[in-house]
């Protein structure tokens, strides 16, 4: 998972019950050079991306192109969520992992999530 901010960067290679590693990058020296770094020790099969910062995202993008498959969070992926929203594509897709992930690992609905980011 690569939930790239304002701020920071910040990478979780994890299974499908626990978190192996993370690590974070500043995101204004995250360069493809950085992503290899931190990451190049890592053995995984897919990425999920939820960015709120566009021109970084499609550095991301190109940086694992070929890789193995992306997943980029947005308000047209089928999240098991409803969006209920006068403009879906404003929310950020990091508020929107953080809602899917919510129902996801505890079923619970409605729920409320704090996520203290750079706007903060």
């Amino acid at each position: 998972m690569i939930n790239n901010n304002n701020s920071r960067t910040k990478l979780a290679l994890a299974s499908t019950t626990r978190m192996l590693d993370q690590r974070v990058i500043d995101t204004a020296g995250l360069t493809r050079q950085a992503l290899v770094d931190e990451v190049g020790d890592w053995s995984f099969e897919n990425i999920v991306l939820a960015s709120v910062v566009p021109e970084k995202a499609g550095l991301i993008r190109e940086a694992f192109s070929g890789v193995c498959p992306l997943l980029e969070i947005s308000h047209r992926v089928k999240l098991g969520i409803t969006v209920d929203f006068p403009d879906p594509s404003s929310i950020g897709a990091d508020r929107l992992a953080n809602a899917a992930a919510v129902v996801a690992i505890h079923d619970a609905a409605p729920a409320i999530v704090v996520d203290f980011g750079t706007a903060v």
